[in-house]
């Protein structure tokens, strides 16, 4: 159901799979049954590594995944859900919020698990990429809000030295998207009817967006320190938020 949706939807221009952000079982660290000792083995692999869930090979195939319970104690558990890889990654992550787990195996056409999912994948420079395009709309709808309100902001030294050139700018178009935020946030009260069903107070707003920015500045600063996915932000907020957006560009924007 998520494949078709995202499918038709195509929230974003740039188009990424589970696959592409997800490790495969060609390259992931697994353990086979044959191997006698494989419970000790995996349950120091998984606590040397730090995995949430270890794949267990049985006749080749995969069928179940070790990991670590409360007790501290290995333990092994089917496999029971599962995505195709080439579900959009957007999907994936609804997937991944809606039945509350922070992994989930990939499976191909005849339903061999192939790949896997986890939360810190959402991480990768590849999925900051299509987070990335759904904000660069979202500015876009801003200043063309900003633009259709003929709403005053402020100039630029960028705006200014153009203008000096007798070059014609935008000034709108020389604002950054946290000065494109503060503009909206200062006008709220004639822009709320922009919002419609989203309208809320201006504090709750205000809030709302200052997020915005700061995902925005992990996004760009994306595998130089800054995480989507960490201390400051669960896989559960980094969802709400990229709904948060999506809703707010189309309401904008229509």
């Amino acid at each position: 159901m998520y494949e078709e949706r995202f499918f038709f939807e195509r929230p974003s221009p740039v188009n990424l799979e589970a696959a592409a952000i997800g490790i495969s079982c060609w390259t992931w660290d697994s353990i086979d049954v044959s191997n006698r000792n494989w419970i000790d083995e995996g349950t120091q692999t998984i606590k040397q590594k730090r995995y949430d869930v270890l794949p267990i090979i049985k006749e080749g195939k995969v069928n179940s995944y070790l990991f670590i319970n409360d007790d501290g104690e290995a333990e092994e558990k089917n496999i029971t859900n599962s995505l195709h890889f080439r579900t959009p990654a957007l999907g994936s992550l609804s997937t991944l919020v809606e039945k509350k787990t922070q992994h989930i195996f990939l499976h191909n056409d005849n339903h061999e698990i192939v790949g896997l999912l986890s939360a810190s994948n959402f991480n990768c420079r590849e999925f900051a990429t299509v987070v990335f395009s759904i904000i660069t709309s979202y500015e876009s709808g801003i200043a063309n809000m900003i633009r259709k309100n003929r709403i005053d902001v402020p100039e630029t030294d960028e705006f200014l030295k153009a203008k000096e050139n007798n070059l014609d700018v935008d000034p709108v178009e020389s604002l950054s998207f946290a000065n494109l935020v503060n503009v909206m946030t200062d006008n709220y009260t004639s822009l709320s009817q922009e919002f419609g069903e989203l309208a809320c107070s201006r504090t709750k707003f205000k809030s709302m967006l200052s997020r915005h920015v700061d995902l925005r500045n992990d996004v760009v600063h994306s595998g130089a320190g800054r995480v989507l996915i960490g201390d400051k932000r669960t896989l559960n907020e980094l969802h709400r938020q990229i709904i948060e957006i999506r809703n707010l560009a189309t309401s904008i924007t229509n």
